[in-house]
């Protein structure tokens, strides 16, 4: 036998008796149950994708069954979560060569989570609202039709939703509330 099969051997063993005890796979099972029984309030979220579902998003922005949202979870400089789909329903208009041009844009909802947060870094963060207007969202929030963000504190945790699923923006805002109310009900 050839190293590469006896190295492959080898491997598949250990797997194979690592994984096939049946009293280790069904303690297993049950600290999976049990740990999915866990409150949120137990936990610490690496991602704002662990806390909402392109279900969820779809179900709070309307969106309707024939369009397909697409979702991501990227790290920038903080944790994001974005979903994106093509219904049309946000459209921008830019002024190229003196004529104006309307073009669609995909409606979409971004969330960026930041942990451990204190009521100053909300302040640092939110200076940049220069229509900012304060909202009814956890222990301090705020919202801007400029950005088409609400940037909220709950709980150590910052989240900004950016939210542009149509050209009005008081739709925009209350969606965006919707998506916060039920980030603060899972952390």
């Amino acid at each position: 036998m050839n190293l590469k099969k006896t190295v492959f051997a080898l491997t598949l063993t250990l797997l194979i008796l690592s994984c096939g005890n049946s009293e280790g796979n069904s303690a297993s099972n049950d600290e999976s149950s049990q740990s999915e029984q866990v409150t949120s309030k137990d936990v610490n979220f690496n991602s704002p994708c662990e806390l909402v579902s392109s279900k969820e998003i779809k179900s709070i922005c309307n969106v309707e069954s024939k369009y397909e949202i697409v979702q991501a979870d990227k790290l920038y400089t903080y944790p994001t979560c974005t979903f994106k789909w093509e219904d049309k329903k946000v459209s921008q208009v830019t002024s190229i060569g003196g004529n104006e041009v309307k073009y669609d844009m995909p409606s979409e909802v971004l969330i960026v989570m930041v942990s451990n947060s204190t009521e100053k870094m909300f302040e640092q963060a939110t200076v940049v609202y220069k229509d900012g207007i304060d909202v009814s969202v956890g222990e301090k929030a705020i919202w801007g039709n400029k950005m088409s963000q609400l940037t909220f504190l709950a709980k150590d945790y910052m989240f900004h939703v950016h939210l542009k699923i149509s050209n009005d923006d008081s739709d925009n805002k209350l969606k965006a509330i919707k998506v916060a109310e039920l980030l603060i009900g899972k952390i």
